[in-house]
């Protein structure tokens, strides 16, 4: 998924840096291109597919520039919602089970993972690079956030109605 992740970012990139303007879902149909040639087997896992078909949805959604918190909200709130709807099938397919908790999990985890926590992997580890001692208080952070939404994570995951069984034909 990391992989996947920079190979996409990548294209985007360098396509935003060659100063043409691109059309999102050329864009996205580049960086599958991009994804298939570093891995060429990477349609067999549900990783591949999932990813792209919420880049996809994201892109189809469009951007509306909210301005404010609770536009933002909202917004956010809007787009978890397609994003889910659009996984659905795929998760279903895939894992036999639907996610109750999801919806409520990503509102809180993905403005952590994204603000924060990768921020501070990445910070921590250019600072780490060069000095231990300077990338300690960073670290430091990284670990207080961690401690902070891990215990929640887990007592969501283990409520008996975070996950809908479901019982699929098989192909």
């Amino acid at each position: 998924p990391t992989q996947r992740t920079v190979v996409m970012l990548a294209v985007w990139w360098l396509l935003k840096l060659s100063g043409r303007v691109h059309a999102p879902f050329d864009v996205l149909g580049l960086a599958v291109i991009a994804v298939l040639l570093v891995a060429p087997l990477g349609p067999l896992s549900s990783g591949f597919w999932l990813s792209f078909v919420a880049m996809a949805t994201l892109i189809a959604a469009g951007e509306t520039g909210s301005r404010g918190w609770r536009a933002w909200l909202v917004e956010n709130l809007r787009t978890q919602w397609r994003v889910g709807i659009a996984l659905l099938p795929l998760t279903i397919a895939w894992f036999q089970n639907l996610s109750l908790a999801g919806l409520v999990v990503n509102l809180l985890a993905i403005p952590v993972f994204s603000f924060v926590l990768v921020p501070v992997a990445l910070l921590g580890s250019a600072l780490g690079s060069i000095s231990a001692k300077r990338a300690a208080p960073v670290w430091w952070l990284g670990e207080r956030a961690h401690d902070f939404l891990w215990p929640a994570l887990v007592a969501v995951a283990e409520h008996p109605l975070a996950a809908l069984e479901l019982d699929m034909p098989s192909w």
